[in-house]
């Protein structure tokens, strides 16, 4: 089977046609969901719509699940929006024409979403189950928390604004390690009331005085970042076992996925 790699071109293409779209009565991001559904049901995955989601899936069995989720709506990116203001007060997006940064940024988490389900290892850990979840309010968490089984939910917010990622939640450690792991350049945020089993990865806009762009490169390193959480974290859910297998070329030193 050939190998598909995460491809950060497709994700600023998507991001900019996402720009494109026009609806009447403010039903823009009911458009944009309807369109990712559809997007994700392409790419071979299950879709639910709970709520004021979308939610794609697969069947699995496994005993850990990881949901990872972006907004694409403004009212769920309201628990950071202070803060992600003042951090991207002189963002703009390379080639991304938008209102502000915000618009920038869940456009782009929105097709960060689709083109990591599109390159997910197929023959990923049976230790994990994943979900991509595009999501309108809060709501939507308050229900996924009912899974049985141990969950981590994972929000990806404004991936590729800037070199590097913010990290937060109460998971924040572990994914402070991976990104160390993997060379990432990173730094701590609390943002505060968050589940007991979560990660807020956020692209860190702009670090001095220069205008933060859509970076290819960061990108890569933040689906690098995304994918080597999940198993690791996986991985102390079900024990010291041999470390889950990405079948793809997200591959770093010191990483789950290829260690060494």
């Amino acid at each position: 089977m050939m190998r598909m790699r995460f491809d950060a071109a497709r994700v600023i293409e998507m991001a900019e046609w996402l720009g494109t779209l026009e609806a009447e009565d403010g039903r823009r991001e009911d458009v944009a969901a309807d369109l990712v559904a559809e997007a994700f049901q392409n790419l071979g995955w299950r879709v639910d719509r709970p709520d004021e989601a979308v939610v794609a899936s697969r069947p699995s069995s496994a005993p850990t699940r990881v949901v990872i989720k972006s907004p694409f709506g403004r009212a769920r990116v309201a628990p950071w929006q202070g803060w992600i203001h003042r951090s991207f007060g002189r963002l703009r997006g390379r080639g991304l024409a938008a209102s502000d940064s915000i618009e920038v940024g869940v456009r782009t988490g929105l097709a960060f979403l689709l083109e990591l389900a599109r390159t997910w290892p197929a023959s990923r850990s049976s230790r994990v189950d994943v979900a991509f979840s595009a999501v309108r309010t809060v709501r939507v968490r308050q229900a996924a928390e009912r899974e049985p089984r141990p969950t981590l939910f994972l929000d990806v917010l404004a991936p590729g604004l800037g070199q590097g990622v913010v990290i937060g939640g109460s998971c924040r450690d572990l994914a402070i390690a991976a990104a160390r792991g993997l060379w990432i350049p990173h730094r701590e945020k609390r943002f505060g009331t968050l589940p007991s089993q979560s990660a807020v990865i956020v692209g860190d806009g702009s670090l001095g005085d220069e205008a933060a762009t859509v970076d290819p490169a960061a990108l890569d390193r933040t689906a690098q970042l995304v994918t080597e959480l999940a198993f690791r974290w996986a991985k102390e859910r079900v024990g010291n076992g041999p470390a889950p297998q990405a079948d793809d070329d997200r591959r770093a030193s010191r990483s789950s996925q290829n260690p060494g």
